[in-house]
C-alpha cells in the first residue's frame, strides 16, 4: 500500500506545538484533495491555479509543482515508485500519470465524468 495509514489510540492528542507547513497563501484557497504516501510526502490539488503541489518530508515549501494541461484536478493517488495518477477528468476526459520529476503527464484513461463521488 503506497499512502501512509497511521494507527491512533484513543487518546491521541495533537501536539500544541506542531507547524502548520501549507496555510492558504501556500497551498491555495482551492485546494480540495490532500495524499500522504509512506515517506510522509504530501500531495495536494489546487483548482483555482490548476495544479498539484508536492512537499517532501521536511520541507516547507512545495518540491515540485505540476501543472501542464491540468484543468481542476478533482483527485490523486501516488504509487510507490512515485508515479502520481491525477484525476484530471472534470473538464479535460482523462486521468493522467505524472513521473514525479516530468513536465507533463502522459494520459491513462479517457474518462467522462470526474473519478469522485
Amino acid at each position: 500500500v503506497p499512502f501512509n495509514q497511521p494507527k491512533f489510540c484513543p487518546s491521541t492528542t495533537w501536539n500544541p506545538n506542531a507547524i502548520t507547513f501549507a496555510n492558504v497563501s501556500i497551498a491555495g484557497a482551492c485546494s480540495n484533495v490532500i495524499f500522504i504516501n509512506k515517506t510522509n510526502g504530501i500531495y495536494i490539488t489546487e483548482n483555482c491555479y490548476n495544479q498539484v503541489q508536492v512537499w517532501l518530508e521536511g520541507n516547507m515549501t512545495p518540491v515540485r509543482t505540476m501543472s501542464f494541461g491540468l484543468n481542476q484536478p478533482q483527485g490523486l493517488f501516488v504509487k510507490t515508485n512515485d508515479n502520481v495518477f491525477i484525476d484530471n477528468a472534470g473538464y479535460n476526459g482523462r486521468v493522467e500519470r505524472w513521473a514525479l520529476n516530468s513536465s507533463s503527464g502522459t494520459i491513462v484513461m479517457n474518462v467522462t465524468a470526474p473519478l469522485f463521488n
